[in-house]
């Protein structure tokens, strides 16, 4: 059986990003969830709706998918083109791999599917830079620029895609750092406490650790070896991948 890793959150909050990260270690496939949307970007516009909406996801053709390959079969999924906003414009064949990460707006909005996932991350970076990151990216990565009702998002975020945070297992949030201007921070809370330690040297960088049934580390700097990483996000992504292969420091 594949294992399944979700990530949600809000549009422009860095999930592609971070599935990256922890794809790279694992060789996992990743997964978009927009893909399975009905409706392109026009089509949205005319009916008054954002993607936060669940009517826009076929969540029963994601189901069927995702159970797919959790079985070790391959499948094959439509493919949503950001670039011309054209809903299911072809499909492509996804082979089945031992782990599958599924990012996307809404992966554990039904009880159907949130049952399916091993682990499950919420991804909610402070607004600022969220709404910087996602003018960035549609404008650059995306093709267009849009002034989005952020009244509007906020509501449907608050409706749809906030009551899945419950659900996780990790989430992070960033932040703009304290310690280094231009940078960002990031915050891992764990719902289980890792068995593992956690071996920070000095440097210019500030953690934080706190302790109960779970933990919350927090994370701002440059930070150095023992990780091999420097992004305070790199590493968040690196001890999640810890916990996936049950391995320690």
């Amino acid at each position: 059986m594949a294992t399944l890793i979700g990530l949600a959150g809000d549009s422009g909050t860095g999930k592609t990003t971070l599935a990256r990260l922890i794809a790279r270690p694992l060789r996992a496939t990743i997964i978009s969830l927009d893909d399975y949307h009905r409706y392109g970007r026009e089509e949205r516009r005319r009916m008054g709706v954002s993607p936060l909406n669940p009517d826009v996801s076929d969540f029963e053709w994601v189901r069927r998918n995702l159970l797919d390959l959790k079985r070790g079969r391959e499948i094959e999924k439509p493919v949503y083109d950001h670039r011309t906003g054209t809903a299911m414009a072809r499909t492509e064949l996804i082979r089945p791999a031992r782990h599958i990460i599924v990012e996307g707006l809404l992966p554990y909005y039904t009880r159907k599917l949130a049952r399916l996932y091993d682990f499950r991350i919420f991804v909610q970076p402070e607004m600022e830079l969220q709404v910087e990151w996602k003018l960035k990216r549609d404008e650059k990565v995306r093709n267009y620029s849009e002034q989005f009702d952020l009244v509007e998002r906020k509501g449907d975020f608050r409706k749809y895609v906030l009551p899945q945070k419950k659900l996780a297992d990790a989430v992070i949030s960033q932040f703009r750092s304290q310690v280094r201007k231009g940078s960002v921070g990031c915050r891992l809370t764990l719902g289980r406490a890792p068995e593992f330690s956690l071996p920070f040297r000095r440097g210019n960088y500030s953690v934080s650790v706190r302790r109960g049934k779970g933990l919350e580390l927090s994370l701002d700097g440059n930070l150095s070896p023992p990780f091999g990483a420097a992004r305070p996000v790199e590493v968040a992504a690196l001890l999640i991948v810890k916990l996936l292969e049950g391995k320690r420091w």
